[in-house]
């Protein structure tokens, strides 16, 4: 293994269908406060000084990408995804100039109100204790189970239960290795295909600002939030 410093990589997955949005177009190119939706996430992380480099991971159908004028101070690249989140995280990975022993954080497209603070908050956490890990918020609501969707089956227990957020960050290595086995179908994020293998995880409180645009009413909520931080 090289002794020079582990980089610190960056992954964008921006190659959703946004079925549930239903707003004609990929979510990540909708106007936010001035910009698309994707050039506020790429801001976000634009600015971390660590970051060595960042990719988005496309559609392989996305017409929409080249017609935006980015200008980063990193590298920037793209990839085209998969079917499946866990494909494109691999694809996206995979496509990078990094070893095994870097770091990588992989993050929605679609959570442009990440903040900084909490972005070097997570990065701080993993480099001092070596171990990959997650920002998370905790569930704030009551939780009931159903199988059908319509009848409850069980009430769970929140107080030991959190959401997870993104970024996530893991070693290249160890992160790719576990895509590689794990279920494409079941692996809803990085952490879960980590836990499948045996990895451990840390948990790093994040805000609760940092939403997943998924309806219309997150792009109001969102356009609140950045409006926030600009004043």
């Amino acid at each position: 293994m090289s002794n020079e410093m582990p980089a610190i990589w960056v992954v964008i997955v921006a190659a959703g269908n946004s079925r549930r949005l239903r707003a004609g177009q990929p979510k990540q190119y909708l106007p936010l406060a001035g910009k698309t939706l994707i050039e506020h996430t790429i801001a976000a992380f634009d600015s971390i000084k660590l970051v060595t480099g960042i990719n988005v991971v496309l559609a392989e159908d996305d017409e929409q990408w080249p017609q935006l004028d980015i200008n980063t101070e990193k590298f920037l690249r793209t990839t085209t995804g998969g079917d499946q989140r866990s494909i494109s995280v691999f694809n996206g990975i995979d496509a990078l100039d990094a070893r095994e022993q870097d770091w990588v954080l992989v993050h929605d497209a679609a959570r442009p109100c990440v903040s900084e603070e909490d972005i070097m908050k997570l990065i701080k956490s993993v480099l001092e204790k070596n171990i990959g890990g997650i920002l998370a918020t905790p569930v704030v609501n009551t939780i009931k189970q159903s199988t059908d969707g319509k009848s409850i089956d069980d009430t769970l227990q929140r107080a030991t239960l959190y959401a997870a957020l993104t970024p996530q960050m893991f070693r290249v290595g160890e992160l790719m290795a576990a895509l590689s086995r794990s279920d494409p179908t079941s692996t809803t994020d990085e952490s879960s295909a980590m836990e499948q293998q045996g990895y451990p995880s840390q948990l790093i409180m994040g805000s609760p600002d940092n939403i997943k645009i998924t309806y219309k009413s997150d792009l109001k909520r969102a356009e609140l939030i950045l409006a926030e931080r600009d004043d």
